[in-house]
């Protein structure tokens, strides 16, 4: 028999554990959210048929369209080809208390807004509504990525102030679901005089860890840029702010407004709605959004 070659057999390991090592972090540094955004994009982001060009009307006031069209080139060669599609449901400028800009999560569009109700009650609290559509989504240009939901939503708060001339530091932002997450980032660079976060997450990191738990492997850095964290937000210094829980909710569990209402610094309110599901508010539970809502405009 012949005798086995114990340096030859060590040296041949090394290279079947050197390649396995270096195949391993190949496809670990691949599939990480912020370096593959083209993967984080499609599992994220979820746009429903692009929406026939028709009249809205909610509580009486049929929206106006508008197309926002960016202002500048910045760093990309036909970025000032981007349109976004919009529709604005304007009070008269008598019965108007303020604006509030809308955003909304990553499954609807601005002719499948999730819930009516709550842009109805707005509206009857004496605020306009502006809701727009990200690239991608609805008649808006472009494709899904996660690298313009945050500059989407800020063009769509420079028309607000730029075009139909509302007051810089005005503008009360309202985001439901993933809509939360990016207005928390309009935060971090325009003056906002308030902002209300409907069936929000402390983090996508938070929130992919607990649903998955594949993502627990990456750190906060491989993860995803911006962050979207609403609980980062709310630790640092902002203008007041509403939290509306949903505790039924399937899509985010209740345990994230609740960490954020704890963790968050004031000013802050919470509200639990309890028989409310993700960004929907019951039957039984409107009065009690009703007054929340009507609360958080006094304090103005």
């Amino acid at each position: 028999m012949k005798k086995l070659d114990t340096k030859k057999l060590g040296r041949a390991l090394k290279v079947v554990l050197t390649v396995s090592a270096v195949l391993f972090a190949g496809l670990y540094l691949y599939y990480a959210p912020r370096l593959n955004r083209g993967i984080t994009a499609r599992i994220l982001f979820h746009p429903p048929d692009r929406r026939p060009n028709k009249p809205i009307e909610i509580a009486g006031i049929i929206g106006k369209h508008y197309l926002i069209q960016a202002s500048d080139s910045g760093n990309t060669a036909n970025r000032d080809r981007v349109v976004l599609d919009s529709i604005f449901f304007q009070l008269d400028k008598n019965k108007e208390r303020g604006v509030i800009l809308y955003s909304q999560g990553v499954g609807s569009s601005i002719n499948y807004l999730c819930d009516p109700f709550q842009i109805a009650t707005m509206l009857e609290l004496g605020y306009s509504v502006f809701v727009y559509d990200q690239e991608g989504y609805g008649l808006s240009s472009g494709q899904c990525n996660i690298d313009r939901w945050a500059p989407d939503t800020v063009m769509a708060h420079d028309f607000l102030v730029h075009d139909l001339k509302y007051p810089l530091g005005s503008i009360i932002a309202y985001g439901e679901s993933f809509g939360a997450g990016v207005t928390s980032e309009l935060n971090k660079h325009r003056p906002l005089k308030g902002m209300i976060l409907e069936s929000p997450f402390t983090s996508p990191k938070d929130w992919a860890d607990q649903e998955t738990g594949i993502t627990a492997m990456y750190p906060d850095f491989l993860f995803m840029e911006p962050t979207f964290s609403n609980l980062a937000m709310l630790k640092a210094k902002h203008p007041p702010v509403l939290i509306i829980g949903t505790a039924l909710d399937k899509n985010v569990p209740i345990s994230h407004s609740q960490r954020l209402a704890k963790e968050g610094v004031q000013p802050l309110r919470y509200v639990e709605l309890p028989t409310s599901q993700h960004v929907s508010v019951s039957e039984k539970d409107r009065d009690m959004y009703r007054q929340q809502l009507k609360l958080f405009r006094d304090q103005f």
